[in-house]
């Protein structure tokens, strides 16, 4: 069972409730296990995963190649990640997609310079022509000077989606995140590298939450562990 509930900004601490009721026989045969409490990460990119076409108007912009979207599958039938559509780079010898997130309203978080952004996706090719799909971010600062703070990846497996993560450290300063896909047709006519599902997340300060600790398993421990009883 899955419940999820809208947290007010205001709120400091979340409560969760495990209720059993027995109503016939001596035993309260109520279980429960594995249960977890998640705050999930903001994404910060608009029109992430691919379904609209990669213009500004909807969060992307092309710094080079004709992107499109193909409908469920182009190439070598890679088919879709997630939705219907996924990001390609069409006709071009190397396609070139970018997206510019403002970040400066999180700036209290990157204050001690400690705090990650994570980028996870998924990209593919097709072992025909040996096309490559590559996906990089960088930070900037409040003036868009751009610092040695990028990381990228190399080329995908072919025939596949392959899972993409980039991990880069946050200085104090950082205002702004370039979120930026890659592609580059090897050879034949069509550029085969394919993106999808695409993620541009903050990591919570430590000072907020602990996530690995935010809340404890089931019952594999007692209350000393986080849990306490009321009992009717």
């Amino acid at each position: 069972a899955t419940r999820e509930l809208l947290v007010p900004l205001e709120v400091a601490t979340v409560r969760v409730i495990l209720r059993s009721q027995r109503l016939t026989g001596s035993d309260n045969n109520g279980y429960f296990d594995d249960v977890g409490l998640y705050l999930p990460a903001l994404n910060l990119l608009v029109n992430p995963g691919a379904e609209l076409q990669p213009v500004t108007a909807n969060g992307w912009s092309s710094a080079n190649g004709d992107w499109t979207i193909a409908r469920g599958d182009d190439g070598g039938g890679i088919g879709t990640h997630s939705g219907d559509n996924f990001f390609w780079a069409g006709q071009s010898a190397a396609g070139h997609l970018v997206q510019v997130v403002d970040v400066s309203s999180y700036r209290g978080w990157l204050g001690n310079g400690a705090q990650r952004a994570l980028q996870v996706g998924y990209k593919g090719s097709w072992s025909g022509d040996g096309d490559t799909a590559e996906t990089g971010v960088a930070a900037f600062d409040a003036d868009g000077n751009p610092t040695s703070d990028y990381v990228n990846d190399g080329p995908t497996s072919p025939d596949a989606w392959t899972r993409t993560e980039l991990t880069l450290n946050l200085p104090s300063w950082t205002a702004q995140m370039m979120s930026q896909l890659f592609s580059t047709r090897v050879a034949g006519s069509d550029n085969n590298g394919y993106f999808d599902d695409m993620h541009l997340q903050l990591e919570a300060p430590d000072w907020l939450f602990d996530a690995t600790t935010l809340f404890r398993d089931g019952f594999e421990v007692g209350s000393a562990a986080g849990w306490s009883a009321e009992v009717p």
